[in-house]
Order: structure tokens, then sequence, then C-alpha cells
């Protein structure tokens, strides 16, 4: 059993990996694009500066690919890069996440689910774009799960230290990573109202 989960595993983040990483910087920069690129190789300062004056998404994206175009550059792929990881990374997330609420006997489920995002048009089109996205997925499965683990265990201080970072993580990605990690923190605290003292 365990093989053969291992192989699916491997399996499915290969596939994940094929399609996003074929033809990653095959296409020029849309605008969007462009304004990433632009706003993030400017000095750390005037990235925050920009940030509080002119941009209305949170700060995680930018920072990060400010950081990522220091490191290897701006080009098409390499800029898209970090988005292809993360959605990558989110087909696990799910998988885990599911794994978790799979009831008895339906085992199988959370793996098809895993392989249709890693097959979905637009979890691979949003993964081949400079844009905040493919974090937000990963960013979102991840939490999900992590809550879930949380749930399993409520006085385990180190799964719920990993919730509050995800959610955190998400609150900084996206205004709708903020509204799941509202849900999250509202689900937590009907379930576990000892948690709010």
């Amino acid at each position: 059993m365990v093989q053969r989960e291992a192989r699916l595993a491997f399996g499915l983040l290969l596939l994940a990996i094929v399609v996003r990483f074929v033809g990653l910087g095959l296409e020029s920069f849309w605008f969007d694009e462009i304004w990433a690129v632009k706003q993030s190789r400017l000095p750390l300062i005037e990235v925050l500066r920009d940030l509080r004056e002119s941009d209305v998404h949170p700060p995680l994206w930018p920072l990060l690919l400010h950081v990522w175009i220091g490191w290897f550059g701006e080009a098409e792929w390499a800029v898209r890069l970090p988005s292809a990881l993360f959605g990558v990374l989110a087909v696990p997330g799910l998988v885990l996440m599911l794994r978790r609420w799979s009831p008895r006997g339906a085992d199988s489920w959370p793996w098809r689910a895993g392989l249709l995002l890693a097959l979905w048009p637009y979890a691979v089109e949003y993964s081949q774009e400079a844009r905040a996205y493919a974090l937000l997925l990963a960013l979102s499965t991840w939490s999900l799960w992590a809550v879930l683990r949380f749930v399993d265990k409520p006085d385990s201080h180190g799964r719920l230290a990993l919730w509050a970072g995800l959610a955190s993580l998400l609150l900084y990605t996206h205004v709708f990573g903020g509204l799941l990690a509202l849900a999250q923190g509202l689900f937590v605290l009907v379930h576990y109202p000892g948690l709010r003292a």
C-alpha cells in the first residue's frame, strides 16, 4: 500500500511538473506580468512605497518576486518559475487535505482530485503566469490541510502555529486569501470555543 501511494505521489508530481514547466517561457509577458516585473525590479524601499501608495494587492507576492528577480533575472521562464513551483505544490496539498476528509473505503478520490488539479487548465494557466494566483492556490490547499490537522488534535500548539502561519501568509497573498483565512479562523472558534479564552 505504501509503495503504491509513493508511486502515485511521484507520478502525480511528475505530471504536474511537466504540464506546468513545458512552454513556461514561450509567450511574452502580458500587461499584469509586465507591471509585476516593473514593480519588483525597483529597490526594496521603493517596492514597499509603491505597494503602500498605488497597489491594491497584499505585499507577499511582489516582495517574493523582488527577491526572485534579484537572484534569477527577468527572463519570462525565470519570472514565471515561482508560480509553476507553487502550482506543483498545490497538488500534494490538495491530496493530503482531501485524505483528511476521505471517508473509509474512499481512498482513491483524493488521488483523482489531485489528478484533476494537476491537469486542470485554469490551474496550469495560472501556474504559468507571474502573478500570485498559484501561490494563493498552494497556500489555500496547505492551510486547509493544516486546519484539519489542528482540528484532529486541538491541544497541539505546533499544529496551531502551522495553521496560523499559513493563514497569515494567505492574508498577505491575496484579498480572497484573507477571506479563506477568516473562514478557517471562524471554523476553529466555532468548533473549539475554549480557544477564545
